[in-house]
């Protein structure tokens, strides 16, 4: 009987409050470093509070960003709530990522409709990419991680023209980004210090470390400390740096 031990990155772009969070995936060997900021940024405010984006449930655990986490008025619908039951459930990644697209594509119209009956201002291409939501899943599969992961993006918004696109194959010679992604691009295209690139294996915390503050430099409103660094391996999650996650 083969065991499973599945991470899940749920990708939340929707409603307050926002989290726009930057995760930064290195694999050496067999290990899967993962490292995220740990910024939660009241949307009605512009506040950022420390705020833990690990969420653990049995042998899975959740990692969320985006601006419907969890609510802070009565409309407000946590998307975490539809996450949680399929992060649990013992399904493949891929098993997850599917049965989860359906879902989020009902919760992301909803939540278009929201800011219709809010707004009257035009929707821009900003607008459009800020309410753009996925999930990515991570399992050890025959000791090795395996990552089924999903992105939706709205291509018509008068329409509801939404577009899922799947992502079940990973480069892992480069590091894997989700979310906030401007110091990635500076890392790939050598806009940072190209030796920076090259301690993703020597040194994968140093790494992650690095590129988390660049990104809070590059985006200080949205994302920031406390950072969380963990190994992913098949003998489970291994803290490096908790964080905002002391409670885990």
């Amino acid at each position: 009987m083969r065991k499973l031990l599945a991470i899940c990155f749920a990708i939340l772009l929707a409603c307050a409050p926002l989290e726009a969070t930057t995760y930064i995936l290195v694999r050496v060997g067999t290990k899967l470093y993962i490292g995220g900021d740990g910024y939660r940024v009241d949307y009605a405010t512009g506040t950022p509070t420390p705020h833990c984006k690990f969420a653990q449930n049995d042998k899975v655990i959740t990692l969320t960003w985006g601006l419907a986490t969890g609510g802070t008025t009565s409309h407000v619908e946590p998307f975490a709530d539809l996450v949680a039951p399929i992060s649990a459930s013992q399904e493949t990644i891929f098993e997850k990522r599917e049965r989860l697209i359906p879902l989020a594509h009902q919760f992301l119209i909803r939540q278009m409709d929201l800011r219709d009956s809010q707004s009257k201002e035009p929707v821009t291409d900003k607008v459009k990419a800020n309410f753009g939501i996925g999930a990515a899943f991570i399992s050890m599969e025959h000791g090795n991680p395996e990552v089924g992961a999903f992105k939706l993006t709205i291509v018509d918004w008068s329409k509801r023209n939404i577009i899922p696109d799947r992502f079940p194959d990973w480069n892992w010679d480069v590091p894997v980004f989700f979310g906030n992604s401007q110091a990635y691009s500076e890392v790939i295209y050598a806009g940072m210090d190209p030796a920076i690139l090259k301690t993703a294996q020597a040194d994968p915390v140093m790494f992650i470390r690095k590129v988390l503050e660049r990104q809070h430099e590059l985006t200080p409103k949205d994302v920031g400390p406390p950072y969380s660094i963990a190994i992913f391996s098949a003998s489970g999650l291994e803290w490096i740096e908790k964080g905002a996650c002391s409670h885990i």
